[in-house]
C-alpha cells in the first residue's frame, strides 16, 4: 500500500500528480447519492423524502430513482430574483438578524421534483418591490441592500443541530468543535468518522467589504449551535460593517476553518449590493425593473433529487478532494431556469458562486446593433464600475469573482429565444415578451471604421451614448514596495503559499496608507483565483516564466528549492523567494475586460507571474473608517474552495 506524507519537493510536480493519482484518488466516493441506506452509511443526506412532491403522476417523465436529466430539467423552473433582508432601522445604522439552518428548497423543477436538502441562510425579508416581509430560509440567501456610508450591524446565529449534509475530512486543518484526535492514513476508502460530522461550524465573511477584522469573518471565528463550541476569535456582538466603498456587488459566504467548500456547496451564500444615492451612471442604466442578480453555481443532484458531492476516498485523505464540478447549472437557486424579458436593455449583476471551476459566459445567437455589436456590455468588476464600458462576446469568472454587465434584448422578436451558456453547458434560457421598450442610449461607442463586420447587423441610426465621461475615474495606482508570493503544491495533494501553513505566522504584513505591487508567481500546473480580505487592487501585467527545455518546469523552481531547504514543505520559517529579474520571458499581457477595473480576486494562471498593485488604503479614502492593526488580522488564499480547506489560504497583519 502506498504511503503518503506531507514532505513535497517544489519542483517534483510530476511527481505530485502521481502521488495524487496514487494516494488521492483510489475510490470516487459521492456523497449525497444512492439509496437512503447508502446515504445513512456514507454520511451523507439521507433518503431526500419529501412528502410534499409526487412523481409518479401520468404527467410525469421522472420517478425517484431515476437519473436527473439536464434534458428533462431545463426551463421548467422560473428565475426568481432573491428575496432582500428587511434591516431594523436604528440612529445611525441598520441592524440585520440572520441565522443558518438546515432546510428544503425547490432547486429542481417543482412538478415532479422533489425539494432539496440545504443549509440556508434565513431571516426577516421581503420579495423585491413588496413591502411584506416575513422569515425565510433560502439558497443562495437573501440579497443585503445596503447604502453607502450607512452602516449596518448583523447578527449572526447557526441553528444546524443536524450532521453536515457531506463528510467533514477530520485530516484537514480544519474547525474541529470537538477536538478529535486526527486520524492518520493512507485510507481506502472504508474509512468512516461519523463523529465529525456534528456540530457544524460556520462563520460569514462578506466579500471584498472594507472591514475590521473582527467582522470579517475569519476563518477561526467559527461558532456551532453549541455556544460552548466555537473557535478562537468568535465575535458575541454583532458584525459592524461601515460600507464606505463604492457602490458594487459583493456577496457572502461561509468561511469556516477547512469545511468552506461543504458549505458554500451545502447553500451558504448571497449577494450584498452597495448603492450609493450620489451615483451618477444610474439615470443611463436599466431601472431596478430591468436588473437581475444572477448567481451562478454547479451542481450536481442523485437520483433522490439531493445533492451530491464527490469526495477521493481514498489516499492522504479519506474526503477532501482537489477539484469539484457539478454537471448541472443553478442559478439563484433554480436549475437551468428561464426568464422572460422584455425587449428592452438589462442589467445583471453576475457572480460565479461555485466552488473551484471557472465559467466562461456567452449569449450566442443575441441580435445585435450596428451600435452595440457586442451581446455582452461590461460596466462593473469586483469592486464597482470601469471607466468606460467594454463590449465582448464571451465573459470568464473564477470562483468569487463577479461583473455587472447589460444585455439588450430589444432586437430579439417577439417569442424569441437566446441561452446563456457556460462554455457547452446551458445556464439560464431568455424568452422576449411582447412588448418593446428601445433603448435611448448606447453602451459603447461604435466600432472603428472595419474593425467589425456588420454585414449582418440590423441597420439602424446610430444612438447618442449613455456615459460622455465613462463610468468611473480609476486613476493608476503606484507602487512603493514589491512583495514576491508563491503558489506551491505539496506531495500529498496540499496546496501552500509561499510554501508555509496557514497557522504559520504572518509573512504579509502590510504597512497601512502603502501601495504594493504583489508579484504573485504560480508553479503549479493550475491556475488560482487569489482573493486577498480587506482591500481592493488593481491588475497591473502578466508574464509567462521561462520554461527549462528537459522538464518543461519553471526556471525559477530550481532557484526556490535551493533557497528554501531544497524545497521541503511546509516551510518552517519565512519563504525566501528570489528576485524574478532571470527568470521571465520578457512579454507581458496588459490586463483587459474586467481586469482593468478594481478587483479583490485575480487569476493567477500556471507558470504566470501575474503583477497585482494592493492599496491599503480604500479606494478613493485617505484611511479607513476602523483601526485595520487591530483584531484577529486578515488572510488571503485561493477561492477554489477545495484549494483554501487545505492550507491555500495565508494570515495578512496591517501595520
Amino acid at each position: 500500500m502506498t504511503t503518503c506524507t506531507r514532505i513535497s519537493i517544489l519542483g517534483s510536480i510530476g511527481l505530485v500528480l502521481l502521488q495524487l493519482m496514487a494516494c488521492g484518488a483510489e475510490t470516487t466516493r459521492k456523497t449525497g447519492s444512492g439509496t437512503p441506506k447508502e446515504n445513512l452509511d456514507s454520511n451523507s443526506i439521507g433518503s431526500g423524502t419529501d412528502t410534499n412532491f409526487s412523481s409518479t403522476a401520468d404527467d410525469c417523465d421522472w420517478k425517484e430513482g431515476d437519473p436527473i436529466s439536464a434534458d428533462k430539467i431545463k426551463w421548467q423552473s422560473v428565475l426568481e430574483r432573491p428575496r432582500e433582508f428587511t434591516p431594523t432601522p436604528h440612529d445611525g445604522y441598520d441592524e440585520y438578524e440572520v441565522s443558518v439552518k438546515q432546510e428544503d428548497v425547490q432547486m429542481l423543477p417543482e412538478k415532479c421534483y422533489p425539494k432539496t436538502k440545504v443549509f440556508a441562510y434565513g431571516g426577516l425579508s421581503h420579495a423585491y418591490a413588496e413591502t411584506e416581509s416575513k422569515k425565510v430560509w433560502t439558497s443562495p440567501g437573501a440579497t443585503f441592500e445596503v447604502k453607502r456610508d450607512k452602516p449596518v450591524h448583523v447578527t449572526w446565529s447557526n441553528a444546524i443541530k443536524e450532521k453536515h449534509l457531506f463528510p467533514m475530512d477530520p485530516t484537514l486543518h480544519w474547525a474541529n468543535p470537538d477536538k478529535l484526535k486526527k486520524p492518520t492514513g493512507p485510507f481506502d476508502g472504508s474509512f468512516v468518522n461519523p463523529a465529525a460530522d456534528s456540530p457544524v461550524p460556520i462563520v460569514t465573511h462578506i466579500h471584498g467589504l472594507e472591514v475590521a477584522s473582527d467582522s470579517d469573518g475569519a476563518p477561526d471565528a467559527w461558532f456551532t449551535y453549541d455556544p460552548l463550541k466555537h473557535g478562537e476569535h468568535l465575535r458575541t456582538t454583532p458584525s459592524e460593517y461601515p460600507n464606505s466603498q463604492p457602490a458594487t456587488t459583493l456577496w457572502y459566504h461561509d468561511h469556516a476553518l477547512g469545511v468552506t467548500r461543504l458549505n458554500v456547496y451545502a447553500g451558504l451564500a448571497g449577494l450584498y449590493v452597495i448603492r450609493d444615492d450620489k451615483d451618477s451612471n444610474a439615470a443611463s442604466l436599466p431601472d431596478r425593473d430591468h436588473e437581475m442578480p444572477l448567481v451562478i453555481q454547479d451542481k450536481t443532484f442523485d437520483t433522490h433529487g439531493q445533492l451530491v458531492y464527490a469526495t477521493s476516498g481514498g489516499g492522504a485523505y479519506p474526503y477532501w478532494t482537489s477539484s469539484f464540478a457539478g454537471d448541472t447549472m443553478v442559478v439563484n437557486g433554480k436549475a437551468m431556469p428561464r426568464m422572460d424579458v422584455e425587449r428592452a436593455r438589462y442589467r445583471f449583476r453576475v457572480l460565479n458562486g461555485g466552488n473551484n471551476q471557472d465559467i466562461t459566459l456567452s449569449l450566442p445567437g443575441l441580435p445585435v446593433s450596428k451600435s452595440e455589436p457586442s451581446t455582452l456590455t461590461l460596466i462593473g468588476s469586483d469592486g464597482g464600475y470601469l471607466a468606460a464600458p467594454i463590449g465582448t462576446d464571451s465573459l470568464t469568472l473564477a470562483p468569487g469573482e463577479r461583473a455587472d454587465i447589460v444585455i439588450d434584448f430589444s432586437l430579439l422578436p417577439e417569442g424569441g429565444t437566446v441561452v446563456l451558456k457556460n462554455a457547452d453547458k446551458e445556464v439560464v434560457q431568455f424568452k422576449a415578451l411582447p412588448a418593446q421598450t428601445k433603448p435611448t442610449c448606447a453602451l459603447q461607442p461604435p466600432p472603428a471604421s472595419g474593425a467589425n463586420d456588420t454585414s449582418q447587423l440590423p441597420s439602424e441610426e446610430p444612438k447618442p451614448q449613455c456615459f460622455a465621461n465613462g463610468l468611473s475615474t480609476i486613476k493608476p495606482l503606484e507602487s512603493t514596495t514589491t512583495r514576491t508570493v508563491t503558489l506551491n503544491t505539496g506531495s500529498d495533494g496540499a496546496y501552500f503559499l509561499n510554501g508555509r501553513m496557514f497557522d504559520s505566522p504572518a509573512d504579509e504584513t502590510p504597512k497601512l496608507g502603502t501601495t504594493e505591487e504583489w508579484d504573485i508567481v504560480n508553479l503549479t500546473y493550475e491556475s488560482h483565483p487569489i482573493h486577498l480580505h480587506l482591500v481592493q487592487f488593481q491588475v497591473l501585467n502578466r508574464e509567462a516564466l521561462k520554461l527549462d527545455d528537459n522538464t518543461g518546469l519553471p526556471l525559477y523552481v530550481d532557484a526556490w528549492n535551493k533557497a528554501n531547504n531544497g524545497g521541503t514543505l511546509p516551510l518552517e520559517k519565512p519563504a525566501d523567494n528570489p528576485a524574478l529579474t532571470d527568470f521571465l520571458s520578457g512579454t507581458t499581457d496588459k490586463p483587459t475586460g474586467l481586469d482593468t477595473g478594481w478587483k479583490d480576486t485575480v487569476s493567477a494562471p500556471s507558470f504566470t507571474v501575474t503583477r497585482i498593485l494592493v492599496r491599503w488604503t480604500p479606494q478613493d479614502k485617505a484611511k479607513f473608517p476602523f483601526d485595520a492593526t487591530q483584531g484577529p488580522g486578515y488572510v488571503w488564499h485561493c477561492h477554489m474552495l477545495e484549494h483554501e480547506d487545505n492550507e491555500m489560504m495565508r494570515p495578512i497583519k496591517p501595520q
